[in-house]
């Protein structure tokens, strides 16, 4: 049963007296009472923190080594427990120098916490180790933040002649900086200021927390506020909320759950999202987020927190291991306490696992298991799940994205993601033809990603290198899979069909800008590339970098501001407004103009002349996915994309109108009423929860569908009268097509065609392939 989130603070027990009595809690307060056995795995699990934290950010000075793999959670007896303890003091006595009195403290009251018999001296001696730890942490501290300077001033000497003295500077500077401002653990004595309150009681003997009303109406739903506000007012933790950190984090092990999906953030619409056309995927496996990324707020506007299981060992290929693995879905749930409401967390799902080896005898399996996967996290409220295409051949991979999508329990506002390897040839035995080039696979990704019904579409570099090579080239004789136009031609594919984008694999702070230019909707960073140190010789993984974020969104937002990221922000919103319909005629010919000038490399002052056209400024004024105020991070882009079909531009309808049909009227009002609902239909609007949902739900009807089919057979005719290239016309698949769900076929019937691909054209030679 979920735990009772206690208001009333009477003893049940009428046996004996208690030792001592209930704390008096006032009419404002929350409280929630753990006893004794799991107040212990809580403060076992803080301890390991604790430890874990210690050498947090001191890599920069201390060589960096490691051959094991990041560690990963288990159950436990008690005397493994100890053992793993002990071995982490010890590790700290060799790698970064704590010292052995300390070290031996460390482990005496190691001891004490794990022979607690009572919650009141289990707490005293958390208490003791943490000061303790503290007093390991300021020696190391001293000596690290003095050698450090020692550095930045001998570079100084020097000069800064060349670019990267200076970025050595900075980031030196930076570092002691962070260090200094964000210490990972915190002294005792700022026990006051915890947002969390300790008591005991006794008879049964258990710790309890107190917290204001305001902060939260259960406790999970407190910690997540607590985490906002630490991250607003960036400060450490204090030692007794981080407990009670730990004490959600043993809740969600349990199951329970604060998190409403429809709430979570979203990945924003093409061209209209919050903050920014390219979002940074900042990626850890859980850890980083939870100390690193999430305690600024700044570290996460215009950035998505991407929970996904990065390392992978030296000499290892692909085909033993992925480059990148599905996460612990605890972690996950951990992060998005953390995360709360503020960014988009994501969830890498991975490739398909196969016993046989052949998707024809493993189908029902892959596909009950990773939906599985991705209904947990979508439940958790993750914006997006993201499902490698592997070494499928075409009609698979169509066929397992379907049926994802009929397994998969998610709502409107959360996204499949298929991720294409682009150094992995793909066997289209749909078309009868066998692709290469980056290019023609990431042309060929656009196509099936749409006719599997998902949302987005990831391309992505890793190969059996390792660190991965750039997706991106910096420039036309740089290392990278993609230029700059080649992106920006995929990209612009995508989005005309309704899909959200992405790119993955190598990306350093330099390959920012390239992917900003190609109006992408989201980019990988993260590993051993930009935000995690790595042992040169094995590839472990070390500590997280979370004070190069900064730097990283600068970087963006200084690619964004210029003429050309503007105008290929425009793109984006004008591709988007294509596949929706939104786009009047003369808005259609800028469109058309301006991915041509983009893709031939026009000058800055041809770019900035079509940015002050007349036809773009209302363009430009439109709202973007967040309410009016442009401040809020309440999205409604159903609600935005109702408003721009519905509302004329220089005197010019929307191509929905124009071509989508007869009864505009009628179907203008049904929209109209959407909007905005009497105060009676308010009851009335059932399992789509608000008018975002209604608003859905009447996209997905065939009132609606009807006249997108109209205004796109006849933007396909327009086109086709036109001399436009290749991918300025009209897409054969969209996006948010394939939405029924019903039962079928196996895929490993001798029929499957009859069923799963029968609407795809063009079918090659090679088509019993996957019979």
């Amino acid at each position: 049963m979920p735990r009772t989130f206690a208001t009333n603070v009477r003893s049940t027990e009428p046996t004996e007296p208690p030792k001592y009595l209930y704390p008096i809690m006032n009419k404002s307060e929350k409280q929630i009472r753990f006893h004794f056995g799991e107040l212990r795995s809580v403060a076992i699990a803080n301890t390991q923190t604790t430890l874990l934290l210690l050498p947090w950010q001191l890599d920069s000075l201390i060589p960096f080594q490691r051959k094991e793999q990041l560690p990963y959670y288990t159950h436990a007896p008690d005397t493994l427990i100890r053992k793993v303890l002990y071995q982490l003091t010890d590790d700290l006595h060799e790698t970064i120098g704590i010292d052995t009195i300390i070290a031996k403290g460390l482990k005496n009251t190691i001891d004490e916490i794990m022979d607690a018999r009572d919650t009141k001296v289990l707490k005293a001696a958390l208490d003791s180790f943490g000061d303790i730890a503290m007093e390991g942490w300021n020696a190391i501290f001293g000596v690290v933040k003095g050698e450090l300077e020692e550095k930045v001033e001998e570079l100084r000497k020097l000069g800064v002649a060349s670019e990267d003295k200076k970025r050595l500077v900075t980031t030196l500077n930076d570092v002691v900086t962070a260090i200094d401002k964000n210490p990972r653990i915190s002294p005792n004595t700022i026990n006051a200021s915890s947002m969390f309150k300790i008591a005991h009681t006794g008879y049964p003997d258990r710790l309890v927390f107190k917290w204001p009303q305001e902060l939260g109406q259960d406790f999970l739903t407190a910690l997540m506020n607590a985490a906002q506000k630490y991250r607003e007012n960036k400060t450490p933790h204090t030692p007794d909320d981080r407990l009670a950190f730990h004490a959600g984090y043993y809740l969600l092990s349990q199951g329970q759950s604060p998190f409403d999906p429809y709430e979570s953030r979203t990945l924003g619409t093409i061209g209209f999202r919050k903050d920014a056309q390219t979002y940074l995927s900042l990626t850890d496996p859980g850890q980083g987020h939870i100390f690193g990324t999430t305690t600024r707020s700044e570290w996460m506007r215009g950035a998505i927190v991407h929970i996904e299981h990065l390392e992978r060992p030296e000499g290892t290929a692909r085909s033993q291991i992925e480059s990148y693995r599905i996460p612990s879905i605890l972690e996950f749930a951990r992060a998005r306490l953390h995360t709360g409401y503020s960014a988009p967390n994501t969830y890498y799902v991975g490739r398909p696992l196969q016993d046989s080896g052949a998707l024809k005898y493993d189908f029902i399996k892959v596909v009950n298991t990773v939906s599985a996967a991705c209904s947990s996290a979508f439940r958790l409220g993750a914006t997006e799940c993201k499902v490698a295409m592997g070494t499928l051949k075409a009609s698979e991979m169509v066929a397992y994205m379907r049926a994802l999508r009929g397994h998969t329990l998610k709502n409107y506002r959360q996204y499949l993601s298929a991720a294409f390897n682009l150094n992995t040839p793909l066997i289209d035995d749909i078309k009868g033809k066998h692709y290469t080039n980056p290019i023609e696979i990431g042309r060929r990704a656009v196509k099936l990603a749409a006719l599997g019904g998902f949302d987005k579409v990831t391309w992505d570099g890793a190969s059996d290198s390792y660190p991965s090579a750039p997706m991106l080239k910096e420039n036309d004789n740089a290392l990278g899979l993609l230029s700059v136009l080649q992106a920006l031609e995929l990209v612009h594919r995508a989005h005309s069909a309704g899909l959200v984008t992405y790119f993955s694999a190598g990306f350093k702070p330099q390959h920012i800008k390239v992917a900003v230019y190609s109006g992408v909707d989201g980019i990988g960073l993260g590993g051993a590339q930009i935000l995690r140190s790595m042992d040169p010789v094995s590839k472990m993984h070390g500590e997280y970098q979370e004070s190069r974020i900064g730097e990283l969104i600068n970087e963006r937002d200084a690619a964004e501001r210029t003429i050309r990221g503007r105008a290929v922000k425009l793109l984006a919103r004008l591709d988007q407004m294509y596949f929706e319909g939104s786009i009047n005629i003369d808005e259609k010919h800028v469109r058309d103009e301006l991915y041509e000038n983009l893709s031939n490399n026009a000058s800055d002052d041809v770019l900035s002349e079509m940015l002050k056209a007349n036809i773009v400024a209302p363009v430009l004024e439109l709202k973007g996915d967040c309410d009016s105020d442009g401040q809020s991070t309440t999205e409604k882009p159903w609600t935005a994309r109702a408003n721009r079909i519905l509302t004329p531009r220089l005197g010019r309808p929307c191509l929905l109108q124009e071509h989508g049909g007869k009864n505009w009227d009628g179907f203008a009002n049904a929209l109209r009423e959407t909007l905005n609902p009497k105060p009676e239909d308010n009851e009335l609007l059932g399992n789509t929860t608000s008018v975002e949902g209604e608003i859905h739900s009447f996209f997905v009807s065939q009132q609606w569908e009807e006249r997108r089919v109209a205004f796109r057979d006849w933007m396909r005719a327009y086109d086709d009268s036109k001399n436009l290239t290749k991918a300025n016309k009209v897409p054969k698949y969209f996006a948010g097509e394939i939405n029924i769900t019903l039962k079928a076929r196996p895929f490993e019937s001798s029929e499957v065609r009859d069923f799963v691909i029968s609407d795809i054209e063009n079918q090659g030679s090679d088509s019993n392939v996957t019979r």
